[in-house]
């Protein structure tokens, strides 16, 4: 009697508190805004917040800042960032329309050096106002990162990703959550063009000079990822084809000889058209064995890539966008002796690759009325591949094509809805004599529902179900859902989780990006991988006048059905088999602290722990060749007058697990310490970088012999840390025009 009592007065009071809840909602007001600097330009990051309540936001990176769920009354609005004087303006909610409130900001005579804290506004910047956690990295910092003009080495720095590259293959991809790569949906435009061939092919052909930004959203809870995005999702925003008249160049060079030329321009066209092109080569001339093994290394390559794209206004509300690219590149790794007469040998081992890329796409948007919006989106890729993996020839080809149609929705300012459909085409074919034919066609629709709603001034709930179907397979849900909750500005909390789906193909396998085609044992009996992952941040930001801090800690876990595996054989047969795990999955903690000066000085220090484990019918295994650790510290210091900046960054990579056989079960633990300095003469910046400056090479070769035949391989287990040591790197760059 008293358990039945007790319910009723829980479900009583749970009833009572959502009606008394929803109707202070549904009376609640707000106020939207945008902050600029004094010349009207956005600032990212600013502090936003009510005195004497917890009602708060920091601005997105058009300046943008949104209080909703407001009770009607007079308030003392206030607006602080850290080099900039702090405002402090009066406001009555309700009052005029939203968006009309523009806040602008001096800069701090106090503080006063010719352009403070720019590039910081550049810098990642951890959105916690978006459904789920999302880092966004400018175009400024992706160029100030980059030491050869290219999107990998930008990223290199960034808290939780790998990207290491394949020392035989160069070959390299973005891995998070302690996952490799092939669990990372890349997506341009939000079109996921680039998977497959592209995403282990494809990315050091994209110069930081052609993206406008880098979106990351780690986790199963990405909200518009799709049912790939196990790990996380990246997004390739391109760069805005603005009507503005300007021309940027980059050069590069380092002490291998490796050179970079990138340049772009962009110019009005036609009417209220306007253009952007941009020409891209690198190189890598040499065969570097710097250590005097007989082993190549770093990739020797050639690479080129160019793109067009033209946008053109619709009306006063609506835009469209086209573009291509194109991508082009020559690479080989292997034994220094090697020639073109050896492709294919296996007493003189090679690994040659030879890639052409083309891409289109195009875009529409249009704002129907004041609450719907209408976008589409469409892309087609042609991939063709012809390259020598030792003594195995691998030719393929890919056609890419997806469409994309939806609807956006602003029923109020607590609800918003969107409705999307994307189709699918993907063909693959190649010349592999596998078990499991690797010849493949997709054609995938999709339909996706997602929902945002703020039931209350410090909640936000998001939720997707994204409907697909396969033809091996059938109708695959992927439903995810995350929540926010803000008790104060400076304060935020995300729950944020969801399911993913992997088919089965050659690119979808784990390590395919290091252990390239070598003696690969596909079964015909792999099934898709399934998961359930979610994740929890705690986000803490301390503005004050003279320096920002900020404190952001997510812990991850997800479970896996049918998680492919790979098994690497003995050290001399080299082979690599495939296999489905009966049980598996990946847990760890991400952590990542900010801390920045108006004088200039800042410091990052970030880490992620992980542990990825899977279970056969031995027992639970650790996941081979996946760190179980990393850090990286960059302290850096500006000088605005003179325009100087220094740089000290270290990575620590922690132990991989080694496969049974090699002399010892895990990898060391190393360290990759980069220098860096560069000089601005206005529009005019020398940059110069020591790359790997404690010269840390791994200790063991992976080149293997049999001692019978005499015949070469690599070891693709014994691929693990960096085999060029320390290199020495000067850039020359510069934009003119406005």
């Amino acid at each position: 009697m008293f358990t039945v009592r007790l319910r009723n007065a829980l479900v009583g009071i749970t009833l009572l508190t959502l009606f008394t809840f929803g109707s202070a909602t549904a009376r609640a007001e707000g106020v939207d805004g945008r902050v600029v600097d004094d010349g009207g330009q956005p600032l990212s990051g600013a502090n936003v917040f009510l005195k004497d309540t917890k009602f708060g936001s920091s601005t997105d990176l058009d300046g943008t800042f949104h209080l909703h769920g407001v009770q009607p009354g007079e308030y003392i609005l206030i607006v602080r960032m850290v080099g900039y004087l702090t405002v402090e303006q009066p406001i009555t909610i309700p009052r005029e329309p939203s968006g009309s409130l523009q806040i602008t900001l001096d800069y701090d005579p106090v503080a006063l050096e010719d352009i403070i804290f720019k590039a910081e506004r550049e810098s990642a910047v951890i959105s916690v106002d978006e459904p789920v956690r999302t880092e966004v990295i400018g175009q400024e910092r992706l160029q100030e990162n980059s030491d050869d003009g290219g999107l990998l080495s930008a990223l290199s720095k960034q808290t939780g990703l790998n990207t290491r590259p394949c020392a035989l293959c160069g070959s390299a991809g973005i891995g998070m959550q302690g996952l490799d790569p092939s669990y990372t949906e890349v997506r341009v435009d939000g079109l996921p063009l680039m998977s497959g061939l592209g995403a282990l092919y494809g990315f050091d052909g994209i110069s930081v000079n052609d993206l406008e930004s880098v979106e990351l959203v780690k986790g199963s809870g990405s909200d518009r990822g799709g049912a790939g995005a196990v790990a996380g999702s990246v997004n390739l925003v391109s760069s805005n084809v603005g009507n503005r008249k300007r021309l940027h160049i980059n050069l590069a060079g380092s002490s291998t000889l490796q050179h970079t030329l990138s340049t772009s321009i962009s110019t009005p066209l036609l009417g209220a058209a306007s253009g952007r092109i941009s020409l891209n080569y690198s190189a890598e001339p040499r065969m570097l064995d710097q250590n005097n093994d007989s082993v190549t290394d770093s990739p020797q390559y050639n690479r080129g890539s160019g793109s067009v794209s033209i946008g053109n206004p619709i009306g006063e509300t609506g835009t469209f966008r086209i573009g291509g690219r194109y991508f082009t590149e020559r690479r080989f790794a292997g034994v220094t002796n090697w020639t073109e007469s050896d492709r294919g040998s296996d007493s003189v081992y090679g690994r040659e690759i030879f890639t052409d890329r083309y891409e289109a796409s195009s875009a529409v948007t249009l704002e129907l009325n004041e609450r719907d919006t209408f976008e589409a989106t469409a892309g087609v890729v042609t991939h063709s591949q012809n390259s020598w993996y030792g003594i195995t020839q691998y030719d393929a080809d890919q056609l890419l094509a997806v469409s994309r149609v939806g609807v956006e929705r602003t029923w109020s300012t607590l609800n918003e809805t969107e409705v999307g459909f994307e189709y699918r085409y993907d063909q693959y074919d190649d010349n592999l004599q596998l078990a499991n034919s690797t010849d493949e066609l997709f054609r995938v629709p999709g339909l996706q529902l997602r929902h945002v709603w703020t039931p209350g001034p410090f909640w936000l709930v998001q939720g997707s179900l994204l409907t697909e179907h396969y033809d091996a397979d059938g109708v695959v849900l992927t439903p995810r859902a995350s929540l926010r909750f803000q008790p104060a500005f400076d304060w935020t909390f995300i729950l944020a989780g969801g399911t993913g789906y992997r088919p089965v193909t050659i690119f979808s396998l784990d390590k395919a990006v290091h252990a390239g085609f070598d003696n690969v044992v596909v079964p015909n009996d792999l099934v898709a991988e399934r998961n359930l992952g979610g994740s929890f941040t705690i986000n803490h930001a301390l503005p004050a006048a003279r320096y920002s801090q900020n404190v952001d800690i997510t812990a991850f876990y997800t479970t896996f059905r049918n998680k492919v595996v790979l098994s690497f054989g003995s050290h001399q047969d080299g082979t690599t088999r495939y296999t489905n795990a009966e049980d598996a999955f990946s847990r760890g903690v991400e952590i990542s602290y900010s801390l920045a000066f108006s004088n200039g000085w800042s410091w990052n220090l970030s880490g992620t722990v992980s542990d990825v484990q899977y279970r056969d019918n031995v027992g639970w295994h650790l996941n081979q060749l996946q760190n179980r650790f990393t850090a990286n510290s960059t302290l850096m210091k500006r000088w605005n007058g003179p325009g100087v900046m220094a740089e000290v960054t270290g990575s620590l990579f922690g132990p991989q697990a080694l496969p049974e056989g090699r002399g010892r079960s895990d990898s060391p633990t190393y360290l990759i310490l980069d220098l860096g300095m560069s000089k601005s003469w206005g529009a005019i910046t020398l940059a110069g970088t020591v790359k790997n400056a404690l010269d840390y090479v791994q200790p063991d070769n992976p080149l293997v012999v049999d001692p019978t035949t005499g015949a070469q391989q690599f070891d693709a287990a014994m691929i693990y840390g960096p085999l060029l040591g320390r290199a020495y790197l000067l850039s020359l760059s510069t934009t003119i025009g406005e």
